[in-house]
């Protein structure tokens, strides 16, 4: 029987926070926000969301856990990345992004400490007897994660430094150290597949989602020149094809930041590249192996592996 992580989660923390001790305007805002796109709570249910990825991985790794510490562990990350996803609206001053939409910024900031610290105390309460190695390993992730960020914030498109080795370590910073988190959670021992696999969800992950945001209006990763993948690939090849004709018009948009044609002629000469086209090529290589992995180093689980690939999907 298919066990229905969102809902279980869903559940779990209206209770959670039904029962919290926090503000009651805290608990308001905290569950505004896992209604939007991508969160527990969303009315999209086909879309990814970490919370369930987290259920799923527990349910392939852990069929002695109990499906009460499955749901705590999973509400978990949840509420860790919500936390980090304030954090990563308010580094990347986007105007535009939902938290800023709902949070003047120090609400954010507040609101982010707590749901990390309520994200540690679930994590502790849902844990066995190793809960202090298991928080022990999500702070080794997210000081990871940190770092990541810290480096991103200085990768910008047109730096001598910005090319594609660099970009793929530093999404293995930022990006693949979330997905290692979930899987260290859930490891008897550590498993260099399960490294791989983490590794490959990541890249994937992380490719679609600058491959999507170039391109969108609500994201602000083209106005901050931030050295995604696509404008690494699409500056590379408008130096060899005319003289760096993208680099002059991103030195433009630097003064005119506001300027929706000139945005708007950005992505079009981006898209014409087919830098786009590389990323989403490169993003289903790597999902590609991660879902080999799966279904080869676990044969005997295939209704767990089929959630996550799906999940993944």
């Amino acid at each position: 029987m298919k066990e229905n992580g969102r809902f279980y989660i869903q559940q779990f923390l209206s209770k959670y926070f039904d029962e919290s001790d926090l503000e009651v305007e805290m608990q308001k805002y905290i569950l505004e926000l896992l209604h939007k796109k991508g969160k527990i709570f969303s009315d999209i249910e086909s879309t990814f969301t970490w919370g369930e990825f987290s259920f799923n991985v527990c349910s392939l790794l852990n069929t002695d856990q109990t499906l009460t510490e499955k749901i705590g562990i999973a509400s978990a990350i949840e509420l860790l990345i919500l936390s980090s996803d304030i954090i990563d609206d308010l580094v990347d001053y986007d105007q535009k992004g939902i938290f800023r939409k709902i949070l003047p910024d120090s609400k954010a900031l507040t609101l982010s400490n707590a749901l990390l610290m309520e994200s540690f105390h679930l994590l502790v309460a849902y844990s066995r007897s190793e809960a202090v190695n298991n928080l022990s390993v999500v702070i080794r992730c997210l000081k990871t994660a940190c770092i990541g960020q810290w480096r991103d914030l200085s990768f910008i498109a047109g730096n001598i430094n910005a090319n594609e080795e660099i970009y793929f370590q530093l999404v293995k910073q930022k990006s693949v150290s979330f997905i290692q988190l979930i899987f260290s959670l859930n490891e008897v021992k550590k498993d260099p597949i399960l490294e791989n696999i983490s590794t490959y969800i990541g890249f994937s992950g992380q490719l679609k989602n600058d491959a999507r945001d170039i391109l969108s209006a609500s994201s602000n990763d083209l106005i901050q020149q931030k050295a995604t993948l696509p404008l690494i690939k699409a500056i590379e090849y408008s130096i060899e094809k005319d003289n760096g004709l993208l680099l002059r018009k991103l030195k433009e948009l630097e003064f005119d930041q506001f300027n929706q044609q000139l945005i708007c002629e950005i992505q079009t000469y981006i898209m014409k590249t087919g830098s786009i086209d590389y990323c989403l090529v490169l993003a289903k290589f790597y999902i590609n192996q991660a879902k080999s992995l799966l279904n080869q180093h676990f044969p005997h689980k295939k209704v767990y592996t089929k959630q996550l690939i799906q999940l993944l999907d």
